[in-house]
């Protein structure tokens, strides 16, 4: 009776919230791995037996004619260990943080637990748990940008794709507004970043990796061929590279450039690398040495500091803000 109620509770937990489903051949897997010695016919009769007692929602695969399950949407969360208030506040955080980089239907996985962590901190209002977040905030820096929206379904079969390993065939308008049509993507990964989320991954069986934006995606259906990973492929890898800073030199730069003292504050404290050195000059200047990856996004944050700074080497760099300046000077009408 006990391993048949341990059962029971891991087979639970396994079943998704709608508009996610599984069926009883992965729940039956998914056990087998866990030590359980079942059968599928057990597994289903486990279903049944369940629905009973908790609401799950039961539909049919039209293609495989197998039951689907899913909790219902409208559900309360099956809470096994009973949330803590020290839980409950960094759900509370974790949200605040997260509504400003992922999209709604990504979030909308989660709102069950922000939901019951916002529930027992208004039952704790009389308690320092209370206080405690009314003194945490999350603020982000820049613009606060609006993420732009990605088809429900999308961010259906490509997480589900990721997590199980599986390819997919896919529309995907290219940032011209070319439609690629039908293309088979081999998912490695999902990187989130500032209001983007990108699928690493490769296309068209060729090994190229790339970076998709998931709200470019139009159509999307799974498939059930395994996803194959380039050799060598390790993602942290891959991003320590410098692939998201799209760099425009493979070697690393030796970067020198001169600035104002009060910009080099927080450099101190957060170096941009394992060898930044700084020094001050006689002008009262800072000047800042550090090997970086040649990129874009190099530029983009040396011209956030406008006039505070002053490339120095390389040469190439350095002319490279030479023209930029005398071209602002010609947009502004100063030449």
């Amino acid at each position: 009776m006990k391993d048949t109620t341990m059962r029971y509770l891991a087979t639970l937990v396994m079943i998704p919230r709608e508009p996610s489903t599984i069926d009883a051949g992965i729940i039956t897997e998914k056990l087998n791995e866990q030590g359980y010695e079942v059968t599928i016919r057990t597994v289903q009769r486990d279903l049944v037996k369940l629905s009973a007692k908790f609401p799950l929602v039961r539909t049919k695969n039209i293609d495989s004619n197998a039951f689907l399950w899913s909790w219902s949407e409208s559900s309360a969360m099956l809470d096994i260990p009973r949330m803590s208030p020290l839980t409950a506040l960094t759900f509370t955080l974790v949200e605040s943080y997260l509504r400003h980089l992922l999209p709604k239907p990504i979030l909308s996985f989660l709102n069950h637990h922000f939901e019951r962590a916002k529930a027992l901190l208004d039952k704790l209002q009389s308690t320092h748990y209370f206080k405690w977040y009314e003194k945490f905030r999350i603020i982000q820096w820049g613009p606060d940008y609006t993420p732009p929206k990605i088809n429900e379904n999308v961010i259906d079969v490509v997480y589900n794709a990721i997590l199980n390993e599986k390819q997919f065939i896919a529309n995907y308008k290219t940032k011209t507004g070319k439609i690629l049509k039908k293309i088979v993507v081999n998912p490695l990964g999902m990187v989130f970043r500032r209001e983007i989320n990108y699928l690493v991954c490769t296309y068209r069986g060729v090994s190229e990796i790339r970076q998709l934006p998931l709200h470019r995606f139009q159509k999307v259906v799974p498939l059930d061929q395994q996803r194959m990973i380039p050799d060598g492929f390790n993602i942290d890898d891959y991003i320590s590279s410098g692939a998201f800073s799209y760099q425009i030199n493979k070697n690393p730069i030796k970067l020198q450039a001169l600035f104002a003292e009060e910009s080099m504050i927080y450099r101190e404290e957060a170096p941009i690398s394992d060898d930044q050195t700084l020094k001050k000059q006689k002008d009262g200047r800072v000047l800042l040495k550090a090997t970086l990856h040649d990129s874009f996004e190099l530029r983009w944050w040396l011209t956030g500091f406008g006039d505070k700074v002053e490339v120095v080497k390389p040469k190439y760099l350095r002319d490279e803000f030479i023209l930029r300046i005398k071209n602002l000077a010609s947009i502004y009408k100063l030449l």
